[in-house]
């Protein structure tokens, strides 16, 4: 039997998801596609921006923003509500088949826009690494506060490699990342900015797991 090109996408994109050595970021733009690919044929969801991670966002958006207007008891308007009732439904049926268990809610308000809020370089060296997604938020987060932070905690977590400012990059990449906690990386950046308020206190002190 012949598969055309959205059958063979649809496909591709279910064998993709099952793969066990993905990274963060690869796992990410899995499911993108996956639901891209289940989507696509639709007008209006095609109509939704010109890239996959464009569409799917969109989509989640408008999800959660009845979701959440439903529940608060607020008006959601009637164009509104005709999307949700469209696309929910198909929504709910994809992420149910994800090899591991993941509602849509949290993949858009925790996953989706990981990949573009990681720096390329922390982005490479997660994904050679293979860190955790609450490892790569938190040096995410370090080195937006500041570059100096960033080197004094990996200078502080494998005080053997030796470098000066201009390679800590070289250094991140090379660090004992089995030793390096998220709440001390989290309570750097929080001392370093302290006009931005509380720190971030959801990620646990634990040690990275390799």
């Amino acid at each position: 039997m012949e598969i055309d090109d959205r059958g063979a996408r649809r496909l591709s994109a279910a064998e993709n998801i099952q793969r066990e050595d993905l990274s963060v970021f690869e796992t990410i733009e899995a499911i993108v596609e996956l639901v891209d690919s289940e989507l696509a044929a639709d007008a209006q969801y095609a109509a939704m921006g010109p890239k996959s991670v464009d569409r799917v966002k969109i989509l989640l958006s408008k999800l959660d923003a009845v979701r959440r207007s439903e529940q608060g008891g607020y008006r959601v308007a009637k164009t509104a509500k005709m999307t949700s009732g469209k696309f929910a439904g198909s929504v709910e049926k994809i992420f149910k088949i994800m090899p591991k268990p993941l509602k849509w809610q949290s993949f858009y308000r925790h996953d989706l826009d990981l990949p573009v809020a990681t720096p390329q370089d922390i982005r490479d060296m997660a994904t050679r690494q293979k860190l955790s997604k609450s490892q790569i938020r938190a040096l995410g987060k370090l080195s937006a506060v500041s570059e100096s932070r960033l080197e004094s905690f990996v200078e502080e977590t494998s005080p053997a490699l030796q470098y000066t400012k201009p390679t800590c990059r070289i250094a991140l990449i090379n660090a004992d990342w089995r030793d390096f906690q998220v709440g001390r990386s989290v309570q750097i950046a929080a001392d370093s900015s302290p006009s931005e308020g509380t720190a971030d206190t959801s990620y646990p002190g634990a040690p990275f797991s390799a």
